[in-house]
């Protein structure tokens, strides 16, 4: 592929699929800001302020109906063949033995993004601030109602799956499945903006994206569906009645780190190399207006929740 004569594509893919993202997080922030706000109204609530934080973190219908009109928007600005790439693209039928080697790393990140969050507050800490906060309120918001709990669970995972591995990553696809990968991710975990979460949700968007690439968007919202639904809210509750499951967690996440590291990582790093990106593919990406935008957003989010202790 040329570089030359692929530019001008390119720069047309990776613009399209950012400004669908933003499109995507506005209506979901608006929209959802919006409905939340009129709910407020209707209960004649005297503190607006702490009624629109509470309405926002406890009703999920709102989540769901700006999620479902944020993606509808994304997907009116794609045609039928794209469409029907997003949902129907895939290579191999998927085997138990993947389904259990996804599911184990997912528990190896879970255990990574809380060895990431000791270190982050460890050095924010003696500065006077923290970072934990923010992380553990976004952790828990799925368990306060069961709306949330339906939202986090399925509804997010769903809507995500199809404007990141599926409208985003397909997009990007024929310049190069390593470039799709990186530029997904990123733009996934810009849309988390959190400062612990955020890495956190940028290696699962790359263990997503090789879901949706090798199995289809169908398994990537499968997995992401296990993740939220089980691994965040199911042993969040179950841990509360449970005093075993903290170590049912971290002994599933160093089986699963043991077999990647005897399995999986040499063909992961054989992979890897063989499908280079591009000279300068990531460098234009990273000049184009609406990818700089995102990136100061999840910027912006991620130090925004940081606190003074």
């Amino acid at each position: 592929m040329n570089t030359q004569t692929t530019t001008q594509p390119l720069v047309k893919a990776v613009k399209r699929v950012a400004w669908g993202t933003i499109i995507f997080l506005v209506a979901l922030n608006v929209i959802d800001l919006l409905i939340s706000l009129g709910i407020v109204i209707i209960q004649r609530n005297s503190n607006m302020i702490e009624g629109l934080k509470t309405v926002s973190t406890t009703n999920g219908g709102a989540y769901m109906i700006a999620g479902i009109i944020g993606v509808g928007l994304v997907l009116t600005k794609t045609n039928q063949t794209e469409r029907h790439q997003i949902f129907t693209a895939r290579k191999t039928v998927i085997t138990w033995q993947a389904i259990t080697g996804i599911i184990l790393m997912l528990f190896v990140f879970q255990l990574g993004a809380e060895f990431f969050g000791t270190i982050v507050e460890a050095g924010l800490k003696p500065l006077g601030f923290s970072a934990l906060a923010e992380m553990q309120n976004a952790s828990q918001t799925g368990i306060r109602s069961v709306s949330m709990m339906v939202y986090g669970g399925i509804c997010a995972p769903l809507f995500e799956e199809i404007i990141f591995r599926g409208f985003v990553f397909r997009k990007l696809q024929p310049f190069g499945v390593k470039f799709a990968l990186i530029i997904s991710s990123l733009l996934f975990a810009c849309a988390h903006g959190n400062l612990i979460q955020s890495p956190f949700a940028f290696a699962t968007g790359m263990l997503l994206g090789l879901v949706a690439y090798r199995y289809g968007l169908k398994w990537a919202i499968v997995t992401h569906i296990i993740n939220n639904l089980g691994l965040s809210i199911g042993l969040q509750l179950l841990s509360q009645k449970i005093t075993w499951i903290p170590f049912l967690t971290v002994g599933l996440a160093v089986i699963g780190l043991i077999g990647f590291i005897l399995v999986g990582i040499r063909p992961l790093i054989n992979w890897w190399r063989q499908n280079r990106i591009q000279d300068h593919f990531l460098a234009i990406a990273f000049r184009q207006l609406p990818i700089l935008i995102i990136l100061a957003y999840g910027i912006a989010l991620a130090l925004g929740g940081i606190q003074h202790r």
